[in-house]
């Protein structure tokens, strides 16, 4: 009775110490209430939703962006101005010199450049951005594998967990079958009061055992949501 009373004081700490750690991740004390056991339900698709997928979709369509830039700096530039006053001497020098009247002047026209420096840059850009994108990609590529690797694990420790919980029901329905003869025996004087307790503490095991293996299986589902991001 020591030794399960010790073994109950240190459940107990534990549970509290639980309650704690829970309350400091949520940002509210847990106190003493009730807790509800999480759903185990599976997500509804097993495709990735992880952030850093979008992050490499977006480090690509940088990468595309600068390039269509590289391309757009070899086009020459083709530029329309105007220019307009009112005042002496005019655009006109000749008439100017005849007369000294304010006149109205326009001046317009169209300007083309070209950045010839852009044609030795050229090639080296395309060739760094093409480099930077195909790591990105592998990058891309190596996350998605590490993730699949790690989903087909979950996936199937899930699966090994419901197995094992499939016998749990039967391993617990057989001890309490033994469980009720060993209470028929004592009855009868065949067996002693130590050993019902034994069949009484292997009925117990049994279903602490199908507890944990269901806290086990809620706990993959939640590791392979985390995973997936779902």
């Amino acid at each position: 009775m020591l030794t399960v009373g010790q073994g109950i004081t240190s459940a107990k700490s534990a549970a509290d110490g639980y309650r704690k750690l829970l309350g400091l991740f949520i940002g509210d004390e847990v106190g003493t209430e009730p807790l509800e056991r999480p759903s185990a339900a599976m997500p509804s698709q097993l495709g990735s939703m992880r952030p850093e997928l979008r992050l490499f979709d977006a480090r690509l369509s940088s990468l595309n962006a600068a390039q269509r830039l590289t391309d757009t700096n070899l086009m020459p530039k083709v530029g329309v101005f105007a220019q307009a006053y009112y005042g002496y001497p005019g655009l006109n020098y000749f008439e100017s010199m005849r007369t000294r009247d304010l006149s109205f002047n326009l001046l317009a026209g169209v300007k083309v450049s070209w950045n010839i420096d852009a044609l030795y840059t050229r090639d080296n850009g395309r060739r760094r951005t093409a480099l930077v994108a195909s790591r990105t990609e592998a990058d891309r590529d190596i996350f998605l594998f590490n993730t699949g690797l790690q989903t087909a694990s979950q996936l199937e420790n899930i699966d090994g967990l419901r197995k094992v919980m499939d016998e749990d029901a039967r391993i617990i329905e057989l001890r309490a079958n033994v469980r009720r003869a060993a209470e028929s025996q004592l009855e009868n004087g065949v067996i002693d009061a130590t050993a019902l307790l034994t069949k009484i503490s292997d009925e117990n095991l049994a279903r602490l055992s199908a507890s944990l293996h269901e806290i086990q299986l809620i706990r993959e589902i939640y590791n392979l949501k985390y995973t997936l991001n779902r």
